[in-house]
Formats: structure tokens, sequence, C-alpha cells
């Protein structure tokens, strides 16, 4: 995946105990988001920033759950912590 090697970082979301980022180059998009709290929470980003656009899918490579874009917002439900890498699904 290049886009982790050397892409551009976007800062998604952050909190005290979560953090979601993205990067992308050369057209390939990876977000981040990462869950350091005790219990399961569910992560809340905006998708326009990095030109994800309503109804793409991403695919957890790390093996968790997918996520959808709607309504110009990703969401996504990570246990304590845990953390997800997600690319769109092709």
């Amino acid at each position: 995946m290049p886009a982790l090697r050397g892409g551009a970082a976007t800062n998604l979301a952050v909190t005290e105990r979560q953090w979601v980022y993205a990067r992308k180059r050369e057209g390939q998009v990876v977000v981040v988001a990462l869950n350091n709290a005790d219990s399961a929470a569910t992560l809340d980003a905006p998708a326009t920033p990095v030109d994800l656009p309503d109804g793409t899918v991403l695919l957890d490579r790390l093996g968790g759950s997918e996520a959808r874009v709607e309504g110009g917002r990703l969401r996504i439900t990570l246990p304590g912590w845990s953390s997800a890498v997600l690319v769109p699904a092709r």
C-alpha cells in the first residue's frame, strides 16, 4: 500500500482516546482508525477531505469489519484497544 509508506496524511477525527486519519498517494486512500479506550467506540469522521464518495465500502486489511461512507461520513465501531486499516473495496 504505497499510501501508507509516503502518502499525504490528513487527520479526520481526533478525540482523547480515538484517532482516525487517512493517507493518500497516487489515487490510493488508506484510512487508519484507532481506539485506545477500554470499551468499544463508534468513530465518526468526514470522508470528503480524502475524496471518498457516498456508497464507498472500505474493508479492514487487519481482518475486522467493513465500513461504508454515507452522508459524507465514515463510521466504524471498534472494540476497545483495537485498530483498523481500511481500504476501498475494488
